[in-house]
């Protein structure tokens, strides 16, 4: 019995050792795929980070010195992607020039000034580099970029102003925040008669973005020396009188009037509003230039000053504006004077301005 059992226990230790090369072989199978599948994850991941890595460097080397990634420096709202994403362009702040310009003298008058802002897709950058680039101020010709809002940098550099052969940088202005004001800055004297437009481009040519540049309205450059006989649009009272239309600043109007003492816009109109007919005689003038000129007189404000005159037979005061042009009149209330009522006291009117221009 005791042997049968032995002999049954040996038969079970063959049997285990015959299956256990396929019991090993399987479980170090299951164990060596989980092992397998972590080594091969982590090198993946290893694998990964590294490409990534080499993959920025190379990005970073193609850069220029001292420029970084921009769209990781674009201002706050703009999503940091990793790519640029959008239209970055320069903008000016006003469509051109107002006034008429002469060469050496100031783009923008009187203390005005522009200024001139990076955006991407509308909006101000005011971080990071592409916020303070250093900016050109040029002229380009005018008829090219009529209703084209959009141009290579090719396009552009054909349609520069040369200026002695060379391109005529007017000024240069550094970015803060993503904008500049322009400052003061003149054409030069043989640069006049040229139809054109300002813009602004980034100075540095090694940016890998595209920065689009700013267009301005076109305007015409006039030579300084014919300034002295533009008119104005709207005269003031205190422009001389060869502001006006029809009168030259070296022509016999003027010379016949300045002989009078009629040296002001101001001065005119108070004789016309006197004497309309005896002061067209005095100046010369044809019946069209006299109309031309007058009509562009008449444009001009008169201010606040107001000139009074006391009619003692009436027991009223008359009242005047800075031209001696009858306004209105005091008697127990104010009255507003209306051309309907010039024939109330057309005696008095006549009287009272006599007195009044020759007091």
């Amino acid at each position: 019995m005791a042997q049968m059992l032995r002999q049954s226990q040996l038969d079970v230790a063959n049997s285990v050792m015959e299956r256990l090369p396929n019991i090993l072989e399987r479980v170090l199978g299951e164990h060596f795929g989980v092992f397998k599948s972590s080594i091969m994850g982590c090198i993946d991941d290893k694998v990964q980070l590294i490409v990534q890595t080499k993959m920025q460097e190379q990005q970073a080397a193609s850069l220029p010195s001292g420029v970084s990634e921009p769209p990781r420096h674009v201002s706050e709202g703009f999503p940091k992607t990793g790519s640029v994403t959008g239209v970055v362009k320069l903008c000016f702040d006003v469509a051109g020039p107002k006034d008429t310009l002469f060469t050496r003298c100031p783009v923008w008058k009187n203390g005005a000034n522009a200024k001139v802002a990076i955006l991407q897709n509308e909006t101000q950058i005011t971080q990071g580099d592409l916020s303070k680039l250093q900016i050109e101020i040029l002229p380009v010709h005018a008829d090219f970029f009529t209703g084209q809002e959009d141009f290579t940098k090719d396009e552009f550099n054909k349609q520069i102003y040369m200026y002695k052969g060379k391109e005529l940088v007017l000024a240069t202005v550094s970015l803060s925040n993503g904008e500049s004001s322009l400052g003061s800055f003149s054409f030069p004297e043989s640069s006049h008669g040229k139809k054109l437009r300002l813009t602004a481009r980034v100075k540095r040519q090694d940016l890998t973005v595209r920065v689009q540049e700013a267009i301005t309205d076109p305007f015409v450059v006039k030579d300084r020396r014919s300034e002295s006989n533009e008119k104005s649009p709207i005269p003031s009272k205190e422009d001389d009188i060869h502001q006006l239309k029809k009168i030259c600043l070296k022509g016999k109007h003027r010379n016949n009037l300045v002989e009078k003492n009629i040296t002001k816009v101001k001065h005119l109109l108070r004789h016309y509003h006197n004497d309309k007919f005896g002061l067209q005689k005095l100046a010369g003038m044809k019946k069209g230039d006299w109309n031309t000129m007058i009509e562009h007189a008449t444009m001009c404000v008169p201010g606040d000053e107001i000139y009074s005159y006391l009619v003692p037979e009436d027991n009223c005061q008359i009242l005047f504006n800075d031209f001696y042009d009858l306004v209105g009149k005091i008697t127990d209330n104010y009255v507003p004077y209306s051309v309907d009522d010039v024939d109330q006291f057309p005696q008095v009117t006549s009287i009272t301005l006599f007195h009044l221009y020759h007091s």
